[in-house]
Parts: C-alpha cells; structure tokens; sequence
C-alpha cells in the first residue's frame, strides 16, 4: 500500500514523534511512504536523518518558496507516487492537502491534533476555516477537539466526519527508572516555551518548594519564544540553580532517568505526547486535567490531576510525595503498567490502517 504524509515542518515536537513512529511501523508491514514537509527551517535534523534511514521518499520546501511551487511540486509528487491517502499531520496544511489531492486518485485526509479553538487562534479565521473544511475527512488525536470551539453547526458538520485515532508510543524506547529521593529531589517537565504551557507556574511551584527548605532541582526540556522572558523570572525568584532549562532533547527516556517527580501545568492539550513518554519512564506525574489527560491519568492511582491554574494543589502534592517516597515508587509502577497495557504502537498503526481503509471505501 502506498501512503503519503503532509507536516507543516519536522522539528521536535510531540506530532512529529507521532508521525514518525507511524511510517517507521508502515515501512516495517512492507508499505511505501511518501512524507511532504511543507516548512524545512529547523535546525535539528534527527527526524528527517530518521526518514532517510528509512529509504522513505521526502519532498521538502522551504519557508519562503511560492505558495504556488510548492502545490505543483506536491501534486506531480502525488501523481508520481500515486498514494491512496494524503494524510495532513499538522492542521494548517490540511487545506493543502485537499488542494494537492484535488481532481486525483489520492483521498486527502485532514488532521486535527488540538483544541480547534487554539488552531484559530494559531491559523487565523480563512486558514482554520478552510482547514476546517478540506479534506473533508479528517483524524483527531483527541476527544476534546471541539471543546470551546463555539459554531453548532459547523461543529456537527466536523463531528461527523471526524475519526479519533489515539497516539500511539514505541514502549521499546522507553525505560522506567523507578526512584524515590530523600535528600537532593530531582524533578523535570517538557514542553515549549509557550504561553498556553504555563511554564510561568511552574517557576512558581518551584520558588514555593525551595522557600520550605527543600533541596530541589527542575529541568525543563524544551525551546520556545519565551525563553528569555522565563530566565528573567527564573532570576527574579533567585532559582537559576534550581531551575535549569535544557532546550529540547532527543532522548526523553535518558533525560528523565534519574528525575522522580513528572510536572506538567500546561492549560491547554490534545492527546499529550509528554504525559504518554513519562508514564512509560515511570514517573511520578503532577499534571493538570488539560485536553485529553483524564484520559491517562486516574488521579492518585497512577498520578495526580490537578486543575487548572491550581498552583496551591500542585504545591501540596508535590510536598506529599517528598514526604512519603513510596508512594513516588507506587504511582510510577502503576503508570508504567497503564502505559504497557494501552500505549502499544499495534493498535495505533492497525487503526490507523483500518481508518484510511474506511475512508477510501467511502
């Protein structure tokens, strides 16, 4: 079978893992890939090294070509390649993906892998409306896509034609390291330097922490526009040796191996990739109840979910589990074992397969 990708770029982020542990599988069931990266400026390679190794075909353009060479280059790709699915995988191109697929053999599918609310915010009310609407068909990652998304009848348009397909991980790469700490406590989060992150409450739990005399450090793994911003607020609370930023990191499972405590303030999710990665680590998570995450997470059986915003509940959670190091040990254990029993990249790739199978019957 022959399957064919759209991305907007290839950088380090949770879709991009998705994708690739999508065609890495495909490729091993005997399938021919085709991947579109629509925007190649990102400096870090090792997605795209991961596809050559692959013998995966990729066309690449960068930022600043035409609009218009990038659709011909597309669709004589297409019409070369003759895939049975365009398969959008960052909602913004979804549009280009039904105009690369128009008047062929190809069915564009759309993606949606947020809040649809957020994606306007981010695109724009033309780009998020015509992404709304081409392809026709689209695959969420999430449950909650159209929470707050306020149009009624557009939303029981996109309701209709929408399948939810999960994420899925590569358990395989992810080792768990089940430690509890009673002297220096380590703990990490991961995530871009965004607003909708809240890394900002982060830096306030931490201050919180250390201000009862607790020997703490944090390393958060991630890039973002807000770096400077957040040192600046990392400084003004005198944390820069309690605070550490990481930038992105290739290996979560080893940047995570020697931290106890997962912590994740973000307001806004889909089906969060760095909730999934730290329950196959083993971890302790603290996570708001942000998209999907009451999903994965069942509070104190294999995590806490916390409200949004909640600084005092994360605070107090983090100190219970300083204070009762076994039971970092027990939620770690139990996550890992949810992760076992549901994260399995079969059943992501074989819905996957089953959706695009659906799809093209219709």
């Amino acid at each position: 079978m022959k399957l064919a990708y759209i991305i907007g770029d290839l950088g380090n982020g949770g879709q991009e893992r998705q994708l690739v542990y999508l065609v890495t599988e495909l490729k091993k069931k005997g399938h021919e890939i085709l991947v579109i990266i629509w925007n190649n400026e990102v400096s870090n390679t090792a997605y795209l090294d991961k596809l050559t190794q692959l013998n995966i075909d990729v066309i690449s353009f960068m930022t600043n070509q035409s609009l218009y060479d990038k659709i011909r280059i597309s669709r004589k790709g297409i019409k070369k390649f003759q895939p049975i699915i365009l398969h959008s995988f960052t909602f913004y191109v979804n549009f280009f993906a039904g105009l690369i697929t128009l008047f062929s053999k190809t069915k564009g599918v759309g993606g949606i892998r947020n809040r649809l609310f957020l994606h306007k915010i981010n695109s724009g009310n033309l780009i998020t409306f015509l992404s709304i609407c081409f392809p026709k068909k689209k695959i969420a990652n999430n449950y909650k896509f159209l929470e707050q998304f306020n149009v009624p009848l557009l939303s029981k348009w996109i309701k209709k034609n929408t399948i939810i397909v999960t994420n899925g991980i590569a358990l395989e790469n992810f080792f768990p390291h089940y430690i509890s700490q009673n002297t220096l406590i380590k703990s990490a989060s991961i995530g871009r330097l965004a607003n909708e992150k809240r890394i900002d409450l982060l830096i306030q739990v931490i201050y919180e922490i250390k201000k009862k005399g607790i020997d703490i450090i944090h390393y958060h793994a991630g890039k973002g526009d807000l770096l400077n911003s957040l040192i600046d607020k990392v400084n003004a609370y005198q944390l820069s040796d309690q605070f550490i930023f990481c930038g992105d990191t290739d290996n979560i499972s080893k940047f995570l191996s020697d931290k106890s405590i997962f912590l994740h303030t973000s307001d806004f999710e889909g089906f969060p990739n760095v909730i999934m990665e730290a329950m196959c680590c083993g971890k302790a998570i603290i996570t708001t109840n942000s998209g999907d995450t009451e999903y994965l997470i069942e509070d104190a059986k294999n995590g806490y979910l916390i409200n949004c915003g909640d600084v005092e509940s994360i605070i107090d959670k983090y100190l219970f589990l300083v204070q009762n190091p076994e039971t970092i040990i027990k939620l770690g254990k139990d996550a890992r074992m949810y992760a076992e029993l549901h994260f399995g990249l079969d059943k992501f790739v074989d819905t996957t397969l089953n959706v695009y199978k659906k799809i093209c019957a219709e």
